[in-house]
């Protein structure tokens, strides 16, 4: 309901006239006791009104004595006359201490609202410091007067404390007395009270008919000022019911009488004071500023470009003009510049239409260059710098208005050869623009040079730039620029210093000069900036200045722009065929720039522009516009993660996705020019430029590994190794894969020379698995193997037990070394029963001494898992140890006596019963089961399935088979592995042949859109073929279906297909050319594929890692036609470990074929 429209003309004109006065700062608040119970406080804290005094007073006075209490009809003042009569002052002055809280509670948001408007003063009969607070919070330029002193020299406006104030300004005027001699005592308070009445418009507010102050007031108003006052006096209140006599009363003496009660909608108080003031606050602002440039000024008439420019020009020249001078541009202005993003970015070729007009091209540019900056709107268009830089080049002898516009069309120059790491004309420039500190502060030129020493690492140039920056504490954009940077590098203390001088100068200007839109603006981003210099206490900023200037503004409206669905057009990126490979795109729309460029872009621009370009402020948000910049500017987006120390962003945003966006020459060129402080990262002192290179750079370059030259991953490599041993076992695991066997080999030395290996019992790296390595095992390394087994620690018995399989496995021991190694194995599981112990005899057979012991090893896992009892209860205890006893005795499962399968097998079965109800629940129905629990369960399964599958032939005919069907299938409906299983409890007992329902189970399951179901169902075709079964019908099904689907689900397929051509399948003569066509599909079509980067990746490693064992397996086969099976080169494949998938397969086929 609009209220306005609502209240009687009468009341409007009252309103109406006390804004008019308000305009000349000729209106005095004169604020009552009622007032104060606007202020927050509490629940626990109560203030007392009037009536609740009298209590207290009363309860002093007569204690328990109810009936002297009823009989007492003195008013307040005279009950505080008696308590200071018999109990003394102090005794007063303490109960209205107790009764008014003053440091419980604080200025609730109406003291805020009084404290904001232009009166010529504030006088108050209150003790509270609720108003004076308010006007500190708020930054307002009141000044305090509680006695004659401080009244002699304070000038409007002021805060005026006529009866004393909490804690010590006393005595607090309450008595018959006080009130008697007040005008003996305080001639100075009341001859400044009675100017005021005089000289100004009044307005009475928070006094009630019971208000001793107020009847003391009113009657010194009709005996002092009488006829004299010219002046109106206002009670402002909200009764309902005003009574005529009150109203005549007020008449009288000269008071007229403002009801807010008198406006439909209003409800009480509180809501009647807000509407109040929020009317008188309108008088305040100023005309409105509009930065909003018509459409159609932007469309210049053909043969009238120039007339069109220039009028253009003079447009934006006054919209430039007439700007209030924030330091950033207010939120709710940014619509009125959709034209920097919709408009100027077509203007180019209008340069072109006009060529000599080199003076208009200037004054052109430098109005679009404003526009563009005021609005953060990205300046990176293509003909954007190429422009500048050629009508600067042709203006030879510019005025002064020139050269200022000049020198700032060159700072933005600088900005965007930052921005694009173009050094060279970076430094050349920085060279001159110090040299014109005329038209160009110092300081502006050091903020750009730090920043873009920021991305390069380069803390020492920064350290000296700051050197070289003398503060201007005059300049307060610089300032707070120059603390920024300090907070950044750690120096808080200078930051602050920097920063309080800068609040207090420009407190003082806004108390001088009342409102003034650059020192508001400066103060605000001042204040921000001091959070980060106190451990992030927020420093208030009152809401008068906020004005959607703050970054809390900023960033909610970023964040919902960004976050709205909108059309992809204007600025975007075109992937071509190969990976890796892509080019940026202009729409010839309207709409510019993107929502996904745009918003992040405007978000960093407002970040470095207000002195927030080193923080965070939104951790989610600076995340996604991170990942945003990667798909337009790769190398943006990795100077804004080197701009923070944090992995989790690292691994959030470096994608295979955004990877693929750098060409493998930018990230060798990335790559060279950032390693060194790897290399010499002992050597760095700055302790934020070493947290960023341990946090951010290192798992940058390690993830880059997949993308840069072999040479350059062995460097990184070595760098990489001395640092601790998270860093190091988290980046490795993923170069292992992207390097080739033979350069492998050449760093795993390195890796064991400085790195302990990760056991069971203690982190450390992990070592590459299934690859065949080649290098030379010194005796250092056998001793330390050696000591292992000796050391009485499980933990580097573990540890050499992995190094002895990896040295084993691989072959890289002689004979002596071998005799050597064998017999401290053997000295070590001759002592103790651990799982490693127990994987040993896998490694290394046992010998006839030592199989009595494994047997009885054999024995006591079976009986330790069978007289488990593994019921799910609501801890991952029991599952966790049903996981733990079942893999010891799946260790050595070929070693099981048929006695011992069967009892482990119904000891499964009865436990798997048990728990099938709680294992098939909805995820609804238990969300803490189907968080970690359900990866515990998975892991049973799989032990299950394994078991299981090794020994089914010894349980044909056991009666534990049907419940044991019956809960597998329940199981399978929930993801869970038991397609395997399922496949041998189908086959018939003496063909062992697959019936048709299965068999088209199989078919289906393969191409499931869960991928779960999809990998267990390539284990169970593996299952039915080792079991003999016929699966070329399977196979077939196969095959026709990749020909049609582009999905993930070939993948899986791709899998299947490698275990087979390993196992030398032979069912289907046919099988080599149908691997041959799919493959060719693959490589003709992979751009067509509906893939995720990852997913490609993927499909790529396994059609190399297909064609690779082909190459093999398929050499000396004498075929009709010669078969081809192509593979992705590195330059297709995008990803070292794509393309070195061939590699592996050859590896893994060549493995096959000595074994």
């Amino acid at each position: 309901m609009d209220i306005l429209g609502t209240i009687s003309p009468s009341l409007i004109s009252k309103l109406e006239q006390i804004k008019q006065y308000m305009a000349k700062r000729r209106v005095t608040a004169f604020i009552g006791a009622g007032f104060s119970l606007n202020a927050e406080m509490p629940s626990h804290v109560k203030m007392k009104t009037w009536t609740q005094l009298r209590e207290d007073f009363l309860n002093k006075l007569y204690g328990d004595n109810a009936e002297a209490k009823k009989e007492d009809v003195n008013d307040v003042v005279q009950l505080a006359s008696l308590i200071d009569a018999e109990f003394k002052r102090n005794e007063l002055d303490e109960i209205l201490e107790a009764a008014l809280p003053d440091k419980l509670i604080r200025p609730g948001k109406l003291h805020r609202m009084l404290v904001r408007l232009k009166w010529r003063d504030i006088l108050t009969t209150n003790y509270d410091t609720l108003i004076e607070r308010a006007a500190e919070e708020e930054i307002q330029e009141y000044q305090l007067v509680t006695n004659k002193e401080t009244l002699l020299y304070q000038p409007s406006p002021r805060i005026i404390k006529l009866h004393g104030s909490f804690p010590n300004i006393r005595p607090y005027i309450m008595t018959k007395e006080d009130y008697r001699k007040y005008p003996i005592e305080h001639p100075e308070m009341v001859n400044t009270a009675r100017q005021c009445f005089l000289e100004s418009l009044m307005c009475l507010i928070g006094f009630s008919g019971d208000d001793p102050n107020f009847q003391s007031w009113l009657g010194w108003l009709r005996d002092v000022i009488g006829r004299d006052r010219i002046c109106p006096t206002y009670l402002v209140t909200f009764k309902k019911g005003f009574h005529d006599a009150e109203k005549s009363l007020m008449a009288q003496l000269g008071i007229d009488i403002i009801n807010l009660a008198e406006i439909p909608g209003i409800k009480d108080f509180k809501e009647a004071y807000s509407f109040f003031f929020e009317y008188l606050q309108t008088s305040q602002v100023c005309m409105e500023w509009s930065g909003r440039v018509d459409t159609f000024a932007y469309h210049l008439e053909k043969g009238k470009e120039v007339e069109g420019i220039k009028n253009l020009t003079n447009v934006l020249g006054e919209i430039r003009q007439r700007y209030p001078g924030w330091m950033a541009l207010p939120v709710k202005y940014y619509e009125q510049f959709r034209d920097a993003n919709e408009n100027i970015l077509f203007l180019g070729r209008y340069f072109n239409i006009v060529p000599d007009e080199w003076n208009l091209k200037l004054q052109f540019l430098y109005e679009l260059d404003w526009r563009l900056s005021v609005s953060c709107t990205p300046k990176n268009i293509e003909w954007f710098v190429p422009t500048i830089e050629t009508v600067i080049e042709h203006i030879d002898s510019p005025n002064e208005e020139e050269r200022k516009m000049i020198s700032q069309l060159r700072l933005s120059l600088l900005q965007l050869y930052r921005l694009n790491h173009d050094k060279e004309k970076f430094d050349n420039l920085c060279a001159i623009l110090l040299t014109d500190s005329m038209n160009i502060s110092v300081g502006a030129v050091k903020y750009q040079q730090i920043l873009y020493a920021q991305t390069l690492l380069d803390y020492k140039a920064i350290q000296a730039y700051l050197i070289e920056w003398k503060t201007d504490y005059g300049n307060y954009i610089d300032s707070i620029h120059k603390a920024s940077v300090l907070v950044m590098m750690n120096n808080k203390r200078d930051a602050f210093d920097i920063l309080d001088k800068c609040r207090l100068e420009l407190s003082k200007t806004l108390v001088n000069r009342g409102y003034d839109a650059y020192s508001s603006s400066c103060l605000v981003y001042v204040l921000e900036l001091l959070a980060y210099c106190s451990d992030g206490v927020s420093q208030r900023i009152p809401e008068h200045l906020r004005q959607g200037l703050t970054i809390e503004d900023f960033n909610v409206y970023c964040c919902k722009k960004a976050y709205e669905r909108q059309p992809e057009q204007g600025f975007k990126v075109v992937h071509n065929f190969k990976i890796g490979s892509y080019s940026n795109s202009w729409s010839s729309g309207r709409s510019g720039f993107i929502p996904n460029y745009l918003y992040p872009q405007r978000w960093f621009a407002f970040k470095e522009a207000v002195g927030m370009a080193f923080n965070v402020v939104d951790e989610k948000f600076y995340l996604y516009c991170v990942d945003k910049m990667f798909d337009y500017d790769w190398r943006f987006a990795m100077d804004k993660l080197l701009a923070v120390s944090s992995s989790k962003f690292v691994k959030e945003t470096i994608t295979r996705k955004h990877l693929s966006q750098i060409s493998r020459d930018d990230a060798n060129e990335f790559f060279d020019n950032y390693i060194e402080y790897v290399e010499k990262y002992d050597d760095i002192a700055n302790p934020l430029q070493k947290h960023i290179i341990r946090y951010s750079l290192t798992h940058i370059l390690g993830r880059m590994c997949c993308v840069i030259s072999e040479d350059r991953i062995l460097r990184y490599v070595k760098a990489l190794i001395p640092f601790d041993v998270h860093l190091v076992s988290e980046v490795l695991n993923f170069i292992y894969d992207s390097i080739s066997t033979d350069k492998l080999s050449e760093i795993i030395p390195l890796i064991l020379a400085k790195q302990e290996i990760k056991t069971p019992y203690e982190f450390g790296v992990n070592l590459p698995s299934n690859r065949r390595l080649s290098f030379p095992v010194n005796d250092s390394l056998l001793s330390k193997v050696v000591d292992g087994f000796m050391s009485e620690e499980v933990n580097e018995q573990s540890r050499a037990y992995q190094l002895t399989c990896l040295l084993c496995k691989n072959g890289l021991l002689n004979n002596d070394e071998k005799i050597r190694l064998e017999g401290s194995l053997k000295k070590w599981r001759a002592k103790g029963k651990t799982s490693d112990m127990l994987y040993s005899y896998n490694l290394l057979k046992p010998s006839d001494d030592e199989a009595e012991r494994l047997q009885r090893l054999i024995a006591e896992n079976v009986d330790a898992f069978c007289n488990g009892n593994y019921i799910y209860d609501c801890s991952s205890q029991p599952l966790s140890d049903w996981v733990n006893e079942l893999e010891r005795v799946c260790i050595l499962n070929h070693r099981l006596t048929e006695e011992q399968t069967v009892r482990v097998f119904e000891h499964i079965v009865v436990m798997l019963h048990k728990n099938v109800d709680a294992f098939t629940k909805d995820s609804s129905e238990d969300e803490i089961f189907f968080g970690g629990i359900k990866t515990i369960v998975n892991s049973i399964m799989l032990y299950v399935s394994e078991f299981f599958c090794s020994h089914a032939w010894n349980f044909v005919g056991n009666d534990y088979l049907g419940i044991f069907s019956e809960d597998l299938e329940r199981l399978l409906e929930k993801g869970y592995r038991c397609l395997p299983m399922l496949i041998w409890l189908d086959t018939g007992a003496d063909d062992l042949k697959m019936s048709c329902d299965i068999r088209e189970k199989l078919k289906k399951s393969l191409f499931s859109k869960e991928e779960s179901l999809r990998g267990q169902t390539v284990s169970a075709i593996l299952y039915a073929l080792k079991m003999e079964n016929d699966i070329k019908d399977i196979l077939d099904h196969m095959f026709s279906v990749l020909k049609v689907i582009n999905d993930v689900r070939v993948v899986d397929s791709l899998m299947l297909i490698e275990s087979l051509l390993l196992q030398g399948y032979d069912g289907d003569s046919d099988f080599a050319n149908k691997v041959e066509l799919l493959l060719l599909k693959i490589h003709d079509e992979v751009n067509n594929y509906e893939l995720n980067a990852d997913e490609l990746a993927e499909l790529g490693y396994h059609a190399n890692f297909i064609a690779g064992v082909a190459s093999i397996k398929y050499k000396d086969n004498n075929f009709l036609l010669p078969l081809n099976f192509p593979y992705f080169t590195m330059e297709e494949a995008g990803f070292n470990d794509v393309f070195l998938g061939y590699e592996r397969g050859k590896e893994k086929a060549e493995e096959k074929s000595d074994c």
